[in-house]
């Protein structure tokens, strides 16, 4: 039978997303007033089918919102660029990526933060992955280092020119890495994306992060997120809002917990839920490319809370365009990045 459920599926927690024992699965559900988080947090979105809204007239609703998605209508947080500007009108980002054998992560996330309209991009990175770097992304400028001290003097001397640091794609967990996230835990006065290696050489020690004074959003997936918060990664995945949000306020930091309904969570208790993205986006880069787009929005200026919420919505909205256009299954990481530029093109043209 065609199933349509009213307001969510019987047995689906409203809250969370969790099955409560057995639950129905509906073709269609049509919810009242707004959407609930178990419409959009996982394995409750997959039963729920195609979700109306229904205005049955409660006022005023704002009081009652426990949790934001961003809309297209959203891209307005971007300050828009100006007739009269250059390239250092919009930001110098940093980004401190890739190892050995693990080139593509760096430029993917370089990459990324220019079709984001970053002004200028530069690379720190291992030497091995120069020529590699210059072919592939001519338009990054490129530092390299060879030993822990030649990392970590790199680092120190090109937050004297950034404007905002990513750091952590395919960095490994070398002495070198370990190295240059904690001189910019310690040193560093910038606003900061941290993401995959760079929070795993954090060894699951949220001290530094509490210390850094500096607007922070770490991009966690949750096996990245367990090694932080010592949780099993199947309670994270059933408390995707408790735990992301218990960490940002432990620490400080915004916390951009990422599943097939990515969370974010500010230090001032605003909760974001993101709708936008498919599966095609569960490949290998996927998520340096979100770190890119996070970076360079800080770079472009926009408001701190907005950052992950508005990244993870434009690398969804970029996935879904991918997606359309050639199809999940054969989708790369790299087939996001025109659809970046194409969405700003669309939206501000």
């Amino acid at each position: 039978a065609y199933v349509i459920s009213a307001d969510i599926p019987s047995g689906i927690c409203a809250d969370d997303g969790q099955v409560l024992g057995t639950s129905v699965e509906a073709d269609e559900t049509v919810t009242m007033q707004a959407l609930k988080r178990g419409h959009l947090l996982y394995p409750g979105a997959s039963y729920a089918g195609q979700v109306t809204v229904a205005d049955i007239g409660i006022q005023p609703i704002g009081e009652l919102i426990s949790a934001y998605s961003m809309e297209e209508s959203d891209l307005d947080l971007i300050p828009k660029r100006r007739d009269r500007s250059n390239k250092g009108s919009y930001g110098k980002l940093l980004v401190v990526a890739g190892s050995l054998n693990m080139s593509g992560a760096s430029y993917l996330s370089a990459a990324a933060a220019m079709k984001m309209g970053c002004g200028m991009v530069k690379i720190l990175t291992v030497e091995e992955n120069r020529e590699i770097l210059q072919r592939m992304l001519p338009e990054a400028m490129l530092d390299t280092y060879q030993d822990v001290d030649t990392a970590v003097e790199g680092l120190r001397k090109n937050l004297k020119w950034a404007d905002a640091v990513v750091m952590g794609p395919g960095l490994g967990q070398s002495e070198e890495a370990h190295a240059l996230v904690t001189t910019m835990l310690k040193e560093g006065n910038l606003p900061l994306v941290l993401d995959a290696d760079g929070l795993n050489c954090l060894d699951g020690d949220l001290g530094l992060l509490k210390a850094f004074d500096q607007p922070c959003l770490i991009t966690p997936h949750p096996g990245e997120m367990s090694r932080l918060s010592g949780k099993s990664i199947r309670e994270i995945l059933s408390q995707m809002i408790k735990t992301a949000t218990e960490i940002s306020a432990e620490t400080g930091v915004y916390c951009l917990l990422k599943d097939a309904g990515t969370v974010n969570a500010c230090p001032e208790g605003l909760v974001f839920i993101n709708e936008s993205g498919n599966h095609g986006m569960a490949t290998a880069g996927s998520g340096d490319v979100l770190s890119g787009i996070a970076g360079g929005l800080m770079c472009r200026g926009v408001e701190a809370s907005y950052i992950g919420a508005l990244a993870a919505y434009i690398h969804g909205m970029a996935g879904d365009r991918a997606a359309a256009r050639i199809g999940c299954d054969g989708m790369m990481a790299s087939d996001m990045l025109a659809e970046i530029a194409a969405i700003l093109k669309e939206y501000f043209s």
